[in-house]
């Protein structure tokens, strides 16, 4: 195993490449920390005064992981500009005549930034708004019976106290395991390379001169590159869980066990890449021009629910997306093992693909 523990020396000596490796990832998902996952800040004018505007305050105050603040009208568009508030409300007055006239109420809503919390709260208002029509429904549009029943129900109803937070914690450990994947994909060229490296400086070919075949080299470096993913992949998914306090999930050994596969799938990948490409530089720089859209289109940066459905389905023929999905299902704990091995068998299918034609093109690696 002289080859594998060499290569795994070249790969843990060099800065650059445990840089890119650890470091990085890291610094990334601490960035994206600070910066993100402070409580959502809403701002709220009620100009209805009614039963059914108070309501909808109530269920704001009740949602944990927000910031309410009650704003004049003139206060909301300076304050949602100037990012003091991340997202404002304004209910006009007759919001609550038309519950009880039969009309779609409407709300004028002013945000910067369409983040996935405030899709949340954006949602939470809207299921709010619909349960307000079947109450005025059951209540025959009557004001006082309309009052009456939408007191009852917000005394029943269960306060919603975790919810945000539940997803600021699913929401970092996402943006975490998206970051992993962006730089698993770097290293995987950044560590395959290293052949295409051995055949620039003549080092392929004396190897060559020792009793070493080329299935041997070829088998004891992408042991190395397996292992180096891997090491990679643990290294992350520890820190996420030990030092970020990060939310695993359902089924956190199936996540682990995703990591493992898409450790193998990325080295395949790398062997793909340097199989088509003669020198060291062009691989490098393809990986990098390339990695970004392909873990866009696989869903690292948003989820696949905000994705428009032509970019959802090209998502489908790359790898990333079912990692991705895979990650979702765990962290949302709609996770089943069908679906896990359903997934994983669409991975492994990818790293044989990737596998076979690497290999093929390495027939005349010698060349």
């Amino acid at each position: 195993m002289i080859i594998y523990s060499t290569s795994l020396k070249r790969i843990f000596k060099n800065k650059i490449r445990f840089t890119l490796m650890i470091l990085c990832p890291l610094i990334f998902i601490v960035m994206f920390t600070l910066n993100d996952h402070r409580a959502a800040t809403v701002g709220i004018v009620d100009n209805d005064g009614t039963a059914a505007s108070k309501a909808v305050y109530r269920l704001l105050e009740n949602t944990g992981g927000i910031k309410l603040l009650k704003l004049n009208e003139d206060q909301i568009y300076d304050m949602t500009a100037s990012y003091m508030v991340d997202y404002s409300i304004i209910i006009d007055p007759g919001f609550e005549e038309d519950f009880l006239n039969g009309i779609d109420p409407k709300l004028r809503e002013y945000y910067v930034e369409d983040r996935q919390k405030l899709y949340f709260i954006k949602n939470s208002i809207n299921t709010e708004i619909e349960n307000y029509k079947l109450i005025a429904n059951a209540s025959s549009y009557n004001k006082h019976r309309f009052e009456n029943a939408l007191s009852n129900y917000g005394e029943s109803k269960l306060t919603v106290t975790t919810n945000l937070d539940i997803l600021n914690k699913t929401e970092k450990t996402r943006a975490g395991f998206g970051f992993l994947i962006q730089f698993m994909m770097y290293m995987t060229v950044i560590t395959t390379g290293l052949i295409l490296e051995d055949k620039a400086n003549g080092t392929f070919y004396r190897t060559f001169y020792c009793p070493v075949s080329i299935k041997r080299y070829m088998a004891e470096n992408l042991a190395a590159f397996f292992t180096t993913a891997l090491i990679q992949a643990m290294a992350i998914i520890s820190a996420l869980v030990l030092i970020f306090k990060m939310y695993m999930g359902s089924m956190p050994l199936a996540v682990i066990g995703l990591f493992i596969i898409f450790s193998f799938v990325c080295i395949t990948m790398g062997l793909f890449v340097i199989s088509v490409l003669k020198k060291p530089l062009q691989a490098y720089v393809v990986i990098a021009v390339v990695t970004t859209p392909l873990i866009m289109l696989g869903g690292c940066y948003w989820r696949f629910d905000m994705m428009p459905d032509t970019i959802n389905k090209v998502g489908r023929f790359i790898p990333v997306s079912w990692v991705m999905r895979t990650v979702d299902a765990a962290l949302d704990g709609t996770l089943t093992v069908n679906g896990l091995i359903t997934n994983y068998g669409i991975l492994l299918l990818f790293a044989a693909i990737f596998l076979i034609a690497g290999l093929a093109k390495k027939v005349d690696i010698s060349k």
